[in-house]
């Protein structure tokens, strides 16, 4: 839902409403009220945006190769380690 998706990526239920609308535009994701309680609409993603999130997890994964690709493993493992206190002290 929503509400969920909103909690999920900490955005504010207005803010997300607008994103939901340009994925809608593009044909990325749907809405889908629930049928037993109309209170409450489903995002569902389209065959359009699993092409999107396909590609573009493709870029992702290339991006952080191409970043992480000097660092020794014991590095990468402390960098993580300090990314993790960080998002702990602001969550």
């Amino acid at each position: 839902t929503c509400k969920e998706a909103a909690h999920r990526l900490a955005l504010k239920k207005n803010n997300l409403s607008f994103f939901i609308k340009k994925l809608e535009n593009k044909n990325y994701l749907d809405r889908r009220v629930n049928p037993q309680d109309k209170r409450y609409v489903y995002l569902c993603i389209t065959k359009e945006g699993r092409k999107f999130l396909k590609k573009f997890n493709k870029l992702e994964n290339n991006f952080f190769e191409k970043i992480f690709n000097g660092f020794s493993e014991p590095e990468l493992y402390q960098f993580t380690a300090y990314l993790k206190r960080l998002s702990d002290i602001f969550a």
